[in-house]
């Protein structure tokens, strides 16, 4: 990503324009370089205020590539680099914060992944440039420096959103387990439900005080490997609590439908926590 910069020195008008003898491999070469008013200057020491030779305007007809050598190697121009480099990461880390702001809201919003482009898009036209960054190649600030050289940003790529929601799925777990333990008691809610791809998998959640309020929160969604046995959702539930890091002894309702494999008398879900703790309270769903 070159970092164009367009600065306007009021002194130029006052030189005489001259014909400078500069080859245009040169201007590759050192691609700081901006020939204006017939006078060689430094893009980039422009941009950051410094006072040189090439902030001025160089005043030859024949300039020798040692002249720029010698000027890429000036603490004034490693400096303008610098800041450079500065500016375009304080730019990159805005729009990393505006593509994450989109992806979260695409989340909530249950909206496809796939609109993520479309959005970005809608949001460029409308002056947000920071996110005009990212998903572009870069060129190197210094030709020096092979760091900085075709960088690719893929920040709106398919993985770099799955890595997005992994972390944001991640963060807000760790919140609601923090508060989840800060609450003295918890009850769990749950169902089996069986997917467009015929696999059977139980999904929960969990209610819970907090600053006297109720809360209801989503803890997970196991897949059911073994069928959906009362013993298995049973050993899925506990193994849950156990991966969650969850006092079991805080537990103190289960809330499911009425079918047999939840509330049976002998061999139902309900039943076998009962047999851990006699004291736990089992609600059949209202909605079932």
């Amino acid at each position: 990503m070159t970092v164009h910069v367009v600065v306007r020195v009021s002194q130029l008008n006052a030189k005489l324009v001259k014909n400078v003898k500069i080859k245009s491999y040169r201007l590759k070469q050192f691609h700081w370089l901006k020939i204006e008013g017939g006078y060689i200057f430094c893009k980039l020491c422009l941009q950051s205020g410094r006072s040189n030779v090439f902030t001025s305007g160089k005043d030859t007809n024949n300039p020798k590539s040692d002249d720029f050598k010698k000027h890429e190697r000036s603490t004034d121009h490693k400096f303008s680099i610098a800041k450079a480099i500065s500016c375009v990461n304080t730019k990159i880390k805005t729009g990393i914060i505006s593509i994450m702001k989109n992806v979260y809201w695409l989340i909530k919003e249950e909206m496809p992944k796939d609109k993520l482009d479309s959005l970005n898009k809608l949001l460029i036209d409308q002056g947000f440039e920071s996110l005009n960054i990212l998903g572009s190649n870069t060129n190197n600030l210094n030709k020096d420096s092979n760091e900085q050289s075709g960088l690719k940003l893929s920040y709106t790529s398919h993985n770099s959103v799955d890595d997005m929601i992994r972390v944001f799925a991640d963060i807000i777990e760790t919140d609601n387990l923090s508060k989840i333990k800060g609450s003295k008691f918890y009850s769990l809610i749950f169902d089996e439900s069986t997917d467009t791809s015929n696999i059977q998998n139980l999904i929960i959640y969990i209610r819970f005080v907090t600053n006297g309020i109720v809360r209801t929160k989503f803890l997970a969604i196991k897949e059911l490997d073994e069928g959906c046995t009362a013993a298995e959702i049973y050993k899925l539930l506990k193994h849950t609590l156990e991966e969650k890091d969850l006092n079991q002894n805080n537990l103190i309702s289960l809330g499911t439908d009425g079918a047999s494999t939840m509330v049976g008398s002998k061999t139902g879900v309900t039943t076998r926590f009962k047999l851990d703790n006699p004291l736990i309270l089992s609600f059949h769903c209202a909605a079932h």
